[in-house]
């Protein structure tokens, strides 16, 4: 490490033409002569995090500034990306129930961990996340099977799932 940065980072760096040596964009491998003058510019950070606002129909926001949005939901529900199910964390019951949204019917009750509470569905529909508060883990279960694949440590006392493209 040289100035703080990796051999990786200063790679990208250069790749990116951010590295010049005596006003001439500086390869990979070139070497740097003593009296040189060296020439770096590093880029402003991207927030990795983009929040794209949505508007869901029956979903009340209670607050809403820069840094967070309160929202009138039910804790424990989530719905597939598509529309088509209802996922339920029964808590004490320790299972998902899952409904057809359709015929709003259950359709089945996924085993999780103890007093699933926060429920969330991957982007993809894929995966439901619940945050088993007594257990202090998280369970993930498959969609097309309806079943749990892991279960996760998530410290003490989790109560909430928050998912991130």
């Amino acid at each position: 490490r040289m100035f703080g940065f990796s051999r990786t980072r200063a790679a990208d760096l250069i790749a990116q033409g951010h590295v010049q040596v005596d006003g001439s964009s500086a390869g990979k491998s070139d070497r740097v002569l003593a009296g040189a003058v060296l020439d770096v510019t590093i880029p402003a950070e991207s927030d990795p995090l983009e929040v794209v606002p949505e508007v869901v129909e029956g979903i009340k926001i209670i607050h809403d500034d820069d840094a967070i949005v309160v929202i009138d939901k039910p804790v424990g529900v989530a719905v597939s990306p598509d529309g088509s199910r209802v996922y339920v964390a029964t808590g004490h019951a320790g299972t998902v129930a899952v409904i057809d949204a359709r015929t709003e019917r259950v359709i089945a009750h996924v085993p999780a961990g103890r007093r699933p509470w926060g429920i969330a569905a991957s982007p993809d529909g894929r995966w439901i996340y619940t945050a088993n508060g007594p257990s202090d883990d998280v369970t993930i279960i498959d969609t097309s099977t309806l079943r749990p694949v892991a279960t996760l440590s998530a410290g003490r006392l989790p109560w909430g799932v928050a998912i991130t493209p």
